[in-house]
C-alpha cells in the first residue's frame, strides 16, 4: 500500500465515514469494515487486506464464509460495533491508518483506536484504548525494535523518509475500491488456477509416461505373425523333420529352435495366441489411458475458463475422499453446495450414469454433438439458475469444446428413453445457452 494512496483514502474516510456499523474478518488477514456514510449517504463496506506481499483496501460484500471467534475478533466487535468515528488519519511518514472511535454505552463512552499498519514485514491490525495501550492485535510479538504486547503502550514507529513511485490522484474513490477488488480477485484467481492446473498437468504427464511405456501394438502383431508362420511351416513339414533337427529352412523361412520340432510347434502356437491377446489388451489399455487423458484435458479447460474461485474448488478440490468409488474409472463426481454433479468420462461412463440415475435426477447433454453426459442428483429439489449454468458449462467443456456458443438440453431422467448404450431419445426438456 503506497503512502500517497493511503493518505487519500484516510482523507476520504475522514470526510465520508460517520460510523463503523460492523466489523469482521473475511479471511485470516482480511478485516472488513461496514461504514455508515455521513449526511445520510449510503453505507459501504471495505476490506482491509493485510497480506504482507500485497496489502490493499478495496470494496467488499457484507458477510463472511467463516466466522472467526479468536480474541481479536471478539474484542473488535466489542469495541467497534456501531462505533462513531471521531477521526481517520495516517501517521506522519508511516504507512499507518488510524481510526479513533467512540462507542456509546449505557453508562459511559468507550473510546478506542483501530490501527492498520501497512508496513510490509510487520503488517498488522492493532486495537488500543484511547491512551494507546494495546488491547489486542492480529499479531502480538516482541522484537529488538518494537513490542506489540497486550497491556503495554504501543511504541510509535520511527519516522523515515518514504520513497515510492508517483501515483495518480484518486478521482472516484468508489471506482478505485471496485478496481482494487477486481485486481486482488483476479490475482488470487490466477494463483489458484496455476496451482490447480499444475496438479492436473502432473496427472497428464503420468498418463503420457504410461502411454510411452506401452509396447507398440504393431510390433507385437508382427511378432505374433512371425511365430504363427513358423508354427504353420513346422506343422506342414512335421512328417519329414527328424527329432534331432534344430535348424530349419521351410516355406521360405529360416529359423532355429532349442527343442524338438513337436515341442517347438506347440510353444509357437501358444506364443502366437498370447501375443494376439496382448495386442488386443494393449489397444484397450491405450484407449482407457487416452480417455482418462481426454477427461483431464477437459478438466484443465474448465479450470482455465472458470472465473470464480469457489467453482475452482468444486472442479479441483484440495482433498478428495480416500475411498475410491466403484465408478471412478469412467465417471467423475463433483460437489457444489448441496448438489452432487456426475460427469461421464467416456461412453461407458455415460451409459453407467443413465442406468444408475433416479427418475428425478436431472440429465444434461450438449445439443447436436457427441459428448459427456452430466447428471445432477436432485433429491427432488428444484435446481437454481446458478447450478444449471454450472452443469451446462461442464457439459460443453468436458465434451471437448473450448470456444464458441452452444445449446445444452436438460430434463429429468424420467423423460429419457435409452435406445442403445448412451444414445437416448428425450422429451419435455429445457435448453440453456452457453458461451465459452
Amino acid at each position: 500500500m503506497k503512502y500517497f494512496i493511503l493518505n487519500q483514502i484516510a482523507s476520504f474516510l475522514e470526510q465520508n465515514a460517520y460510523k463503523i456499523s460492523s466489523i469482521w474478518r473475511s479471511s485470516d488477514l482480511c478485516v472488513n469494515l461496514e461504514f455508515q456514510g455521513k449526511n445520510g449517504a449510503k453505507p459501504f463496506t471495505l476490506c482491509f487486506d493485510m497480506s504482507k506481499s500485497d496489502s490493499s483496501i478495496y470494496s467488499a460484500k457484507k458477510g463472511a464464509n467463516k466466522e472467526y471467534k479468536a480474541p481479536f475478533d471478539v474484542l473488535a466487535k466489542k469495541r467497534f460495533l456501531n462505533a462513531k468515528i471521531t477521526s481517520a488519519k495516517t501517521l506522519p511518514n508511516n504507512r499507518i491508518l488510524e481510526f479513533a472511535t467512540t462507542q456509546q454505552g449505557s453508562y459511559k463512552e468507550l473510546k478506542s483506536k483501530l490501527i492498520f499498519e501497512f508496513t510490509g514485514r510487520f503488517t498488522n491490525v492493532i486495537i488500543t484504548d484511547e491512551h494507546s495501550v494495546v488491547l489486542g492485535a492480529l499479531h502480538l510479538f516482541k522484537n529488538t525494535k518494537r513490542d506489540v504486547v497486550v497491556g503495554k503502550v504501543l511504541p510509535n514507529l520511527e519516522f523515515h523518509e518514504i520513497k515510492e513511485a508517483p501515483s495518480d490522484e484518486i478521482k472516484d474513490f468508489y471506482e478505485f475500491f471496485d478496481n482494487e477488488a477486481r485486481r486482488i480477485k483476479n490475482k488470487a484467481l490466477s494463483t489458484l488456477k496455476q496451482s490447480k492446473i499444475a496438479s492436473v498437468d502432473k496427472k497428464i504427464a503420468n498418463i503420457n509416461a504410461l502411454l510411452e511405456k506401452l509396447p507398440k501394438k504393431e510390433e507385437i502383431e508382427s511378432l505374433c505373425a512371425k511365430n504363427l508362420a513358423k508354427a504353420n511351416a513346422l506343422k506342414a513339414n512335421l512328417f519329414k523333420i527328424k527329432d534331432y533337427e534344430r535348424e530349419f529352412c521351410l516355406d521360405g523361412l529360416s529359423f532355429s529352435t532349442d527343442k524338438p520340432a513337436r515341442e517347438a510347434l506347440d510353444e509357437l502356437f501358444k506364443s502366437a495366441k498370447k501375443l494376439r491377446q496382448k495386442a488386443a489388451n494393449i489397444s484397450l489399455e491405450e484407449q482407457n489411458l487416452n480417455e482418462k487423458k481426454d477427461f483431464l484435458l477437459g478438466l484443465k479447460t474448465a479450470i482455465l475458463a472458470e472465473s470464480e474461485a469457489e467453482n475452482l474448488e468444486v472442479l479441483a478440490p484440495k482433498k478428495r475422499a480416500a475411498k475410491k468409488s466403484v465408478h471412478s474409472d469412467f465417471c467423475q463426481d463433483f460437489y457444489k453446495g448441496e448438489y452432487k454433479i456426475s460427469v461421464g468420462k467416456n461412453e461407458k461412463g455415460n451409459a453407467w450414469l443413465l442406468e444408475n440415475a433416479k427418475k428425478d435426477d436431472v440429465w444434461f447433454h450438449l445439443q447436436g454433438y457427441k459428448g459427456a453426459h452430466v447428471i445432477i442428483k436432485s433429491n427432488k429439489q428444484k435446481l437454481n439458475d446458478e447450478i444449471i449454468a454450472f452443469a451446462s458449462r461442464m457439459c460443453v467443456l468436458f465434451s471437448g469444446h473450448t470456444r464458441g456458443s452452444f445449446q445444452v438440453d436438460f430434463t429429468k431422467r424420467s423423460n429419457l428413453k435409452v435406445v442403445s448404450g448412451a444414445f437416448v431419445n428425450y422429451v419435455d426438456y429445457n435448453t440453456v445457452g452457453v458461451k465459452i
